[in-house]
């Protein structure tokens, strides 16, 4: 008996070790070139599946979704069918169970590939600790892995709310319910947040409290706002103070703080009057409230501000790092990096040694006068003489490098460390760096290992959350430092993570995963940004605003443009007017200015450069203007406690309190670096010093005079550079279509192109060539050493009425756009001044104002790499309909009453309930079929439905 038993037992051990190899093959999908057919084939190129597949994703916990015949199934490593190919889609194998889609309803299959749903409800998805939503009739239930319904459908929302807890919504009401279906409490709060630390927020007659997870109120319900537990802790916010209370509610420290921060390695930032310092648990001021701002405790070192200088204090309220710095970061693995005006430099933790590198000299990169990169230190001394035509900067004790087009690494010696022959080269991350090579992207190691295979059409430069993306066959997942694809490439698109959690498309719809690829929050918006300070924008129906990451609205939203929070303060844009909203959605700065610093798209070290009627100014957090609204285009950040201006058409400096040091008198300068600053004027360019004093009068140049010589191009160019187009000239595009372009022609038979509204270097392209222009009659050449041939464009000179500028009108693709002067310019003469609007409006083949009679009918949009569609339907009685993917009352969008118009080649959609949405909109016959087409928002061709003629 007993040798019986080891048979059976051994044979088990070896069929269970069989499985385990089995299980653990790594399986590549690849593509037949010839047959374009997809199958799978082994870390050794060999095929395992032949290539018969129309479509095929990557195996999922040992399985893989394969299309034949336009239809779905599933497939095991062996190439087994576990299913039949009859689904209309299928999603991946999550937790041994995979959604399928069958006539337009979903179930869950198992492994075997049995239906344990079958497929009836509406929407379904994947299990999340055992339990999944499904969508019946409009309403929401939950069910588990048997297909019991845990509870009946009716709830109109949820989210998932950590540790096995879903927050689900009834009308207007938020409650609780667990993964048994179990309401632990009952849908009556205004809005609810996750479990965190075992509490969860919840919002009643709009005051915050927490409950427990059995639901029960564990602090009165009191309060204007509240944060995240955190080390037992959490903020509270009351009558515009802040305070902290435990988990039994108790208030333990007194709400009289004007801002705190969470605990970190226990201790919390706090402020009084615009002053900052640090408190323990108990609330006793550990570092005097004294410094002009902090950041949070990191590996026992803290930045803080002192007289407009950053430095780092360790716990005890010591310096360890004198405030020198004009910007200073959170250590990580013993480093920091710090700022000083433009040089970005990596620095070691004083009190230990670098786990990544052994100490040595801090080095940071400059340019020389030849255009050329080299390395000095912090006494300002050349290492490195500048030989390479790119860097990037300083990080883990190496720097990238560029030289002859390739892209290599030195160290902090100047010494090659992994060899220059990348086409890219990213700075190192968590001791890895993302390198390509032949089209091809993956990871390296410190000696140039490969240690990420080389493979992805694009990877990201640095980990976040310890997770990468990375993009191949056009879908977007993200992978570890391993390289193990711990979410795989499924989406359209995504980004980056951010504070946990990651913006996905899928479908054309956004929303958020967690670490784990759960979905949290659902993907339903038309766009999402990533979280910054525990927000992120979204967009719906054309409107924008902001969630938490409960994916609950944190205001309306109601604006029509929003940029990321940045220092507590989000700029968010209402009735083409800026202003400022705070976490909770109030607008503190009221939307007033005209303008927005498009760069910095917010605050930044206390301010933000903002414009009213094209006069700039500065204003700090509570709206108040620092530097006047009065200079002639956008301020920038400050660099050695300096910002130019610009007034009159000179340039000159204001300091950190607004104060004009240095008189506009320039006419260009660059910002200051090792105390003095590059001007120009009269011809002559020069050095001048940062001021000691108050008011700096700096007037006679201390070098010789530059003359300006044309610059010969490499090819033949035909025409001369003419000096009524020397300048900047800027295209702005109509509403929502697309970015502002500007071309700046220099004297000398060069220029530069920036994508943007302003000339600033982030956003010129072609950064490393050169580029040449010159004009021929009526037609604008241009030429690069890396073009083909030289470009031709038609130009026309002309006065514009409107801005009283003089204009360029240039010939693309058919349009013609208005290049506005950006300079002091005098009018073209001879030229009469014409409104070039509603010149525009007639040269491009916009529709006619009102409810012109040549649009109406039916127009189809195709969404490209896609088999949805969208539909929009123009009414005579200037009613529309719009529909997605078919023309039924189920998959119409716009459910109230709708009206649509045209005014001076803008398309105006306008629904009850909703603000109005403006996009540009133009006729053109579609080059492929010549039917007649209305291209919507710049980028929407909508083909018509109707036997409609060309436009003529």
């Amino acid at each position: 008996m007993k040798k019986y038993l080891s048979g059976v037992i051994l044979t088990a051990l070896i069929s269970l070790s069989l499985c385990d190899v089995r299980s653990q093959t790594v399986l590549k999908k690849f593509r037949d070139d010839a047959t374009h057919k997809y199958g799978y084939q082994d870390n050794a190129g060999k095929i395992i599946i032949p290539a018969r597949y129309e479509d095929a994703a990557s195996f999922r916990e040992n399985f893989a979704a394969v299309q034949l015949n336009g239809k779905w199934g599933f497939i095991d490593k062996t190439g087994k069918e576990i299913t039949p190919i009859k689904y209309e889609t299928v999603d991946d194998f999550n937790e041994g169970y995979a959604v399928v889609h069958l006539n337009e309803k979903r179930g869950f299959i198992d492994k075997t590939g049995k239906e344990i749903v079958s497929p009836k409800y509406n929407e379904l998805r994947n299990f999340d600790e055992g339990i999944a939503v499904f969508k019946m009739n409009d309403k929401l239930g939950f069910i588990d892995r048997t297909g019991k319904e845990l509870c009946p459908a009716k709830y109109d929302a949820f989210f998932y709310a950590n540790d096995g807890f879903y927050g689900v919504r009834v009308k207007d009401k938020w409650g609780f319910v667990d993964k048994t279906g179990k309401e632990i409490a009952p849908p009556k709060y205004q809005g609810c947040a996750m479990f965190v630390e075992g509490t969860a927020g919840v919002n009643l007659n709009n005051k915050w409290g927490f409950i427990d997870k059995t639901g029960k109120e564990i602090c009165p319900i009191k309060y204007d706002g509240v944060n995240n537990f955190k080390e037992g802790m959490t903020v509270v916010y009351l009558d515009n103070k802040r305070g902290f209370i435990d988990k039994t509610g108790k208030e333990i420290i007194p709400v009289n703080y004007n801002v705190a921060g969470d605990f970190c390695e226990g201790l919390a930032q706090v402020s009084l009057d615009n002053k900052w310092g640090f408190i323990d648990k108990t609330g006793k001021e550990i570092i005097p409230i004294k410094y002009q701002d902090s950041r949070r405790f990191s590996e026992g070192l803290a930045p803080v501000k002192l007289n407009n200088k950053w430095g780092y204090i360790e716990k005890t309220g010591n310096e360890i790092i004198a405030p020198q710095y004009d910007l200073a970061y959170n250590f990580y693995n013993g480093k920091a990096t710090v700022v000083n005006g433009t040089r970005y430099t990596e620095i070691d933790d004083p009190r230990k040694r670098s786990s990544y590198t052994k100490p040595g000299p801090s080095l940071s990169s400059f340019k020389d006068k030849n255009g050329k990169y080299g390395l000095m230190n912090q006494s300002n001394q050349v290492v490195v003489p500048g030989i390479y035509e790119f860097t990037r900067y300083f990080t883990e004790g190496c720097i990238a490098v560029k030289l002859n087009n390739k892209m290599g690494y030195i160290n902090s010696e100047g010494k090659e460390l992994i060899p220059v022959k990348y086409q890219q080269a990213s700075p190192f991350d968590k001791g890895l760096a993302a390198v390509k090579m032949n089209d091809k992207c993956g990871y390296i190691d410190k000696k140039g290992k490969e240690i990420i295979p080389l493979k992805y059409q694009e990877v990201s430069e640095s980990w976040k959350d310890g997770l990468a993306r990375v993009s191949l066959n056009n879908k977007v997942g993200f992978i570890d430092q391993k390289g193990n694809e711990v979410i795989p490439p499924k989406y359209q698109d995504g980004a980056n993570f951010s504070e946990g959690l990651a913006a996905v498309e899928m479908n054309d719809k956004w929303g958020f995963i967690d670490k784990n690829g759960r979905e949290v929050i659902p993907l339903k918006y038309q766009y999402a940004g990533d979280f910054t300070e525990d927000r992120a924008v979204v967009q719906s129906y054309y409107l924008s605003g902001f969630i938490d990451k409960r994916g609950i609205p944190v205001g309306k939203l109601k604006y029509h443009d929003a940029y990321e929070f940045r220092e507590g303060l989000a700029a968010v844009k209402l009735n083409d007017k800026w202003g400022f909203i705070n976490m909770h959605g109030d607008e503190t700065i009221p939307p007033k200015y005209d303008d927005l610093d498009f760069l910095v798209q917010g605050f930044f070290n206390g301010f933000a450069a903002v414009a009213i009627k094209d006069k700039w100014g500065l204003i700090d957090g509570f709206g108040k203007e620092v530097v006047p609204l009065k200079y002639e285009g956008t301020i920038y950040e400050f660099s050695e406690g300096m910002a130019a201006i610009k007034f009159n058409g000179k340039y000159g400096f204001v300091d950190s309190t607004g104060k004009e040091v240095i008189p506009a008198q320039y006419d260009d300068v660059r910002e200051f670096e090792n105390g003095q600053a590059w001007v120009k004027k009269d011809g002559k360019e020069f050095y001048i010093p940062k001021p000691t004093s108050s008011i700096a009068a700096t007037k006679n140049p201390t070098n010789n005079s530059t003359t300006v010589k044309i610059q010969e191009p490499p090819a033949a160019m035909h025409g001369k550079a003419d000096p009524d187009l020397v300048g900047a000239w800027k295209w702005e595009p109509k509403n929502d279509g697309g970015l502002p372009n500007i071309y700046n022609f220099k004297a000398d038979g060069t220029y530069e192109f920036y994508i943007g509204s302003v000339m600033h270097p982030d956003l010129r392209w072609y950064k490393d060539v050169t580029l040449y222009w010159r004009v021929n009659g009526t037609t604008l050449e241009t030429y690069s050493k890396d073009w083909k041939e030289v470009a031709k464009t038609q130009i026309e000179k002309k006065n514009d009425a409107v801005t009283n500028k003089p204009a360029i009108m240039m010939r693309s693709k058919g349009e013609s756009l208005a290049f506005i002067s950006m300079d002091n310019k005098p009018l073209f003469a001879g030229i009469q001044s014409i409104n070039l609007n509603d010149q525009l409006h007639k040269l491009n083949h916009y529709p006619e104002d009102g409810h012109d009679p040549t649009i109406l009918g039916t127009w189809k949009y195709q969404n490209p790499g896609s088999n949805t569609a969208d539909y929009i339907k123009l009414n005579a009685d200037g009613s529309y309909e719009s529909y997605h993917n078919s023309m039924t009352p189920a998959n119409r969008m716009d459910k109230g009453k709708c009206k649509w118009n045209i005014e001076k080649g803008v398309f105006l959609l306008m629904c009850d309930g909703s603000a109005t949405t403006r996009h540009t909109i133009k006729k053109i016959n579609d080059p492929a079929t010549g039917k007649p087409t209305l291209v919507i928002a710049e980028y929407y061709p909508y083909f018509s439905m109707e036997n409609k003629p060309p436009w003529k």
